[in-house]
């Protein structure tokens, strides 16, 4: 189930973040990825490309573990657990956890 993204979350995203990305393979251990994250509303967005290992395991297994850090103050991180939504330019995150999580 989408939430609305706090503010803060949302502000922290557009501050050029760098996150790391959760999936799991096809064996079902869990592959990490850093990655820069951005935000687009309420939508988290994270960059990957076709033929990499994110997509793919995203499209087998949907669940995800996102982490996103604060570049200016590395010591809080806000982390979900979510579901991929659907996009053209790049795999979304659509969070669903509740607010008071982050």
């Amino acid at each position: 189930m989408p939430i609305t993204l706090p503010q803060s979350v949302k502000k922290l995203l557009q501050d050029k973040a760098y996150g790391h990305v959760v999936t799991l393979n096809a064996q079902g251990n869990p592959q990490l990825t850093m990655v820069w994250m951005d935000v687009d509303g309420d939508e988290v967005l994270f960059n990957t490309a076709e033929g990499r290992k994110k997509p793919q395991n995203l499209r087998r297994d949907p669940r995800i573990i996102v982490s996103v850090q604060d570049r200016n103050d590395p010591r809080p991180t806000r982390s979900s657990t979510a579901r991929p939504g659907s996009r053209r330019r790049a795999p979304t995150i659509t969070s669903t956890s509740s607010p008071s999580d982050f």
